[in-house]
């Protein structure tokens, strides 16, 4: 995400981001993890990070309607593989040409118009299908609806307000997995999310603003 910041309850600011290794202990040096409770070394932030946000479990699959919405993931790429495998990549039919289908419509149209094969021939089928997914609307963010304003303001072409704004899929995942690195830290905090009415402090500007639900 583009900002972090800290919240104010009870006049005591709390970071909504994680702490730096540097704030912890030095590169290499041993420290009690706060969140698992054991102790670590890490010799660097990024391998600080990576290893909290395995204790989180901090990405979550964000698809609504299927029944793996709870499924928790440690690492950010394990995660997404699976969005991209399960819910955000298109197929063709392999047999008729019909598609572009999401997986569960490709699913469908094999057992309803291609009932000959068995299980085995639809997951063949299934993914021989999937058609490689490399750009995403960043429209489709399911924390903010402000990336695509900033994506399109941003961007060196010509605003057109109408065509969707396309990001690659390593933007996508980078810009939703900082949304859930954010909630995961808030959580562990046991404070209320972004999308609820509270106060924000930005790191930059020390004011608070109130933010709408």
């Amino acid at each position: 995400m583009g900002q972090s910041g800290r919240r104010v309850r009870k006049g005591v600011a709390l970071s909504s981001a994680l702490p730096s290794l540097w704030d912890l202990a030095l590169p290499g040096q041993p420290f009690k993890c706060p969140i698992c409770l054991t102790m670590q070394r890490f010799p660097n932030d990024r391998s600080w990070r990576s290893h909290a946000f395995d204790d989180l479990k901090a990405y979550r699959c964000t698809n609504p309607d299927t029944g793996c919405r709870e499924r928790l993931f440690g690492q950010p790429d394990a995660w997404f593989k699976h969005e991209l495998k399960e819910h955000r990549a298109l197929s063709h039919c392999l047999l008729c040409g019909l598609g572009p289908l999401s997986r569960p419509a490709l699913h469908q149209h094999l057992s309803t118009s291609h009932h000959e094969f068995n299980s085995d021939g639809f997951m063949m089928l299934e993914e021989g299908g999937r058609n490689v997914t490399k750009t995403l609307s960043a429209g489709d963010c399911p924390f903010c609806s402000s990336w695509e304003g900033q994506v399109r303001r941003a961007g060196t072409t010509p605003i057109l307000v109408n065509v969707t704004v396309m990001v690659d899929v390593e933007q996508f995942k980078n810009h939703v997995a900082a949304h859930q690195e954010e909630l995961a830290v808030l959580a562990l905090l046991g404070l209320p999310s972004r999308t609820k009415l509270s106060i924000w402090v930005s790191q930059e500007d020390p004011s608070p603003q109130l933010l709408p639900t």
